[in-house]
This record gives structure tokens, sequence and C-alpha cells, in this order.
């Protein structure tokens, strides 16, 4: 029998309402990380409160797949857009993440300054592990294929790391390099962790904010996002 659906948020309002709507639930805490196992129309389900940020998230992802042996591990929550097309409500099925902090410097004596736009993205793994992470395919047809009526919907790449990016250029830039259309703080770790254990992953993200529409912050459109994958999820059952 295949495990459960492991559904990550890294704040409370990226995992209540979804921990509300399951039956039955059992609560689990291992170092701090917390889980809620139960029921949602059949389907059985496991939401993870990771916490914020990269290295959070990689230790949750790290639990959660050796405690449940998720069948897969849908990493979700509310993102900062990087494209002037994507509105607060929108939402960004993964394709692929990317980690906007695998920068190099080019070298600069003291006094002379710095440049962000001469960073580059480089390979500090020497090939052992992809740039970029793919999504798990049949998942992500999934979540494409799944009506949306809260706003927009859109596939594309997601970028993670632990900044929340501000500047127009340094986003315009992120964008340009990275390929990602929106950012978040967690998205990589769990898609790096579940590469090295061999379980299929996702990333889903709503946007929050976008700076570069002068869109201001709403981090309670996380429950659209939740609503969103737990329709996906029961239009046809994964058991």
């Amino acid at each position: 029998m295949s495990g459960p659906v492991l559904i990550q948020g890294a704040m409370e309002v990226e995992t209540d309402w979804l921990v509300s709507r399951l039956e039955h639930p059992e609560a689990f805490s291992w170092g701090g990380f917390q889980f809620w196992r139960g029921d949602f129309q059949g389907l059985d389900l496991t939401v993870s409160r990771t916490g914020i940020g990269t290295i959070y998230a990689a230790g949750a992802t790290a639990v959660g797949i050796e405690k449940f042996h998720p069948q897969v591990v849908i990493n979700q929550g509310i993102a900062g857009s990087h494209c002037e097309s994507l509105h607060v409500g929108d939402i960004v099925v993964g394709e692929s993440c990317i980690h906007i902090h695998n920068l190099k410097t080019p070298p600069r004596g003291r006094g002379e300054g710095y440049d962000a736009s001469e960073w580059e993205f480089h390979d500090p793994y020497d090939g052992a592990e992809p740039l970029v992470y793919a999504s798990d395919p049949v998942w992500l047809a999934r979540f494409e294929a799944a009506a949306y009526a809260g706003g927009g919907k859109a596939s594309g790449r997601l970028g993670g790391g632990d900044i929340f990016n501000r500047e127009h250029d340094r986003i315009l830039w992120l964008r340009e390099h990275a390929g990602e259309r929106c950012e978040d703080m967690e998205s990589i770790a769990s898609y790096q962790l579940c590469h090295r254990f061999g379980t299929p992953c996702i990333g889903l993200r709503i946007i929050s904010n976008n700076e570069l529409t002068g869109e201001p912050y709403q981090r309670e459109v996380g429950v659209r996002l939740q609503s969103f994958i737990l329709d996906a999820l029961t239009s046809e059952k994964v058991l």
C-alpha cells in the first residue's frame, strides 16, 4: 500500500486550513517539526508545517520522508511574483525549481566595491546534482489540468532561497538569469531532499505580493491554494 500524500507549508496560514479539513487527525512532532496525519474524502493525507526558510524545510522534508514514506511531497504556500502578469491570488504550478542563492561573485579587492549584476549562477555540486530540479511529471500533469476559480493559473519555474527581494532591478535580473516566475523560501529545499531520497515532488505557489506592480503582501491568500490542492487531489482519488 502506498504512503500518504505529504503536503508542506511553512507557516500557520499555509497549513491550518488543511489541518482543519482532516478527519480523525493524529499529531506528531519530531525535532520540533510538526505533522498531522488524517483522511480527507478517503485520501490519506499528512500535513507538515516546516517552518520558514530552506534549512527548516530541508529538515522537515527529510523527517517527513523517513517517518511517513509519502507517495509524493507537495511543497506549497505563498510567494512573491517576479512577473508583471502574475497577480495576488494567481497560482504558479511548478514545472521546476532553482536555488536563487547558488551564486558566485567575481574577484574584487578591498575598496573595489561590489556589483550584484555581475554575480552568476554556478554549480556547487560539480554536476553531482542538477542546477534545476524538475517536478514529477505525473503530478505536474494533474495540477496543470485542475480547475482554479480564485484567479489565474500558470506553469513555470519556482525560485527558492532565504531572501525577500523587493528591488525591481534585482527581481528582473533573477527572472532573466534564473528563469523563475516567483520566489519563496522553502520550495528548493523540498526538491533537493526529494531528489536525494528518490521521492516524487512538486511545488505549488500562490502569489501574495508583486513588487513590480505594487501589489502589497496579502498572506491570507494561502487558503485559496490549499483549497485548490484538495480539489485537485480528490477530483480523481489518489490511493
